[in-house]
């Protein structure tokens, strides 16, 4: 286990399409800390994957749909944004009222924002985010991002960030003949706060695998599967910053995991699985519990 760990947040001018996205990178690099080193780790923001790939929406160009106007009226959020979430994911799963939670003070917006005001105004653009399914992954408002863009312009996430981090994993192998890891991360705004999440990734060890594993005592350990990409992407967060930072990746040196060709996606579950571990939950719980505990949430 690696007992030091750096942390490099790289800045890096404004991406644009068709941008060399991994030549940016290494020049970045170049000038924080010289040159790449085996094992290195490269995160780097699902964002600037979207502008480089010319993943990007102009909004008067979106064709309003009769589906979106239908869910725009029920939920408050914005026509086109809501064409943008429909024409940008696989299916749509669950609406969460926030902004209803935030009128009737279940959740406390000003822990959420030195500026509660401001957080109002940002809360009634999209009051009802909607979770949906992109790919094997799960994503609010199927990651469509307005922040860090000119007016009327937002940008989406490919459904597949592992090939994208593979790509750029390959470009810099062939530039600099060292093979480092690449981990695609994305802001994800969650009941306890937000957190970058991996998206992506590609040379990076996926798990820990030490679950059931002996501990100093000789206890068989309940955990020990470690996301790797995930804490990596969390920690990332920390330097990236969030408004104006202009860190949109950051290089991680000293970390000690293995690698893997596999991306993230495959340790996502797939439509069907999903829906027979959520039958089987439920079933579990209903013979271990009860039907009336199932339900009694609803009830209170």
């Amino acid at each position: 286990m690696a007992k030091k760990v750096e942390l490099i947040g790289l800045q890096l001018p404004e991406i644009v399409p068709e941008d060399d996205l991994p030549s940016i990178l290494l020049d970045s690099i170049q000038k924080e800390v010289g040159k790449l080193k085996e094992n290195d780790i490269l995160v780097l923001t699902s964002k600037i994957v979207s502008k480089a790939n010319n993943l990007l929406i102009k909004m008067d160009e979106i064709e309003i749909s009769k589906k979106a106007i239908k869910i725009s009226k029920k939920t408050g959020v914005d026509v086109k944004y809501v064409q943008m979430i429909l024409d940008h994911s696989d299916e749509l799963l669950i609406a969460i009222p926030l902004g209803d939670l935030v009128e009737e003070g279940t959740i406390d917006i000003g822990r959420l924002s030195d500026d509660s005001e401001l957080a109002k105004v940002a809360m009634k653009k999209i009051p009802t985010p909607i979770f949906v399914r992109i790919g094997g992954q799960l994503y609010s408002n199927a990651g469509i991002d307005y922040s860090n863009h000119p007016k009327g312009i937002a940008s989406y996430i490919p459904k597949n960030l592992d090939e994208y981090a593979r790509k750029i994993r390959e470009k810099i192998t062939q530039i600099t003949n060292i093979d480092i890891g690449i981990v695609i991360s994305d802001t994800e705004m969650l009941p306890f706060g937000s957190l970058d999440l991996a998206r992506g990734c590609s040379g990076v060890e996926l798990m820990g695998k030490l679950f059931g594993e002996k501990d100093k005592y000789g206890n068989l350990k309940w955990g020990g599967a470690e996301s790797y990409p995930n804490e990596l992407a969390i920690a990332s967060g920390m330097v990236m910053g969030q408004i104006d930072a202009g860190i949109p990746a950051v290089l991680i040196r000293g970390m000690v995991i293995g690698k893997s060709e596999a991306g993230i996606n495959s340790i996502w579950f797939e439509k069907q699985q999903l829906n027979g571990i959520i039958k089987k939950t439920v079933k579990k719980t209903i013979k271990v519990l009860g039907l009336r505990n199932l339900f009694r949430i609803f009830r209170s």
